[in-house]
């Protein structure tokens, strides 16, 4: 091959390589209308959807899950003489779990452990002990 014979190949190798540039370019510039097209219609679709979720559930009868296995150990160190039970402690004990605080709200509704619980003291309280 010559110079001459190269030289009128050269354009046509410019072209195909601005053409894959370009066509690399807009498939970026799609991806792109594609994800913000995305996240608007996540932005709209999201409330409807949970919307939607809540209907159904409540016509349902849906009820929250509540851990119902709740139980805790009443040491004789945290209930004084007269039944007042440590509230710093009982708070802890309520924060760890909600089925704690309503068995508090049982044997001590008032902060003080109701006399007919003192069979709890330095044993667990849960469900089944709770008579």
């Amino acid at each position: 091959m010559t110079k001459a014979q190269l030289i009128p190949q050269l354009p046509q190798g410019l072209n195909n390589g601005l053409i894959a540039v370009a066509v690399i370019y807009g498939v970026y510039m799609l991806s792109k209308m594609y994800s913000a097209g995305d996240r608007l219609a996540e932005q709209v679709t999201a409330p409807v959807g949970q919307a939607w979720s809540d209907l159904a559930a409540w016509t349902n009868g849906y009820k929250p899950v509540e851990f119902s296995n709740a139980a805790f150990y009443l040491n004789s160190k945290y209930v004084a003489d007269d039944g007042r039970i440590d509230p710093t402690w009982r708070n802890i004990m309520q924060r760890s779990n909600s089925g704690i605080a309503a068995l508090f709200a049982t044997i001590a509704p008032q902060g003080k452990l109701l006399s007919k619980y003192n069979y709890l003291i330095n044993g667990e309280v849960s469900a089944k002990t709770v008579r």
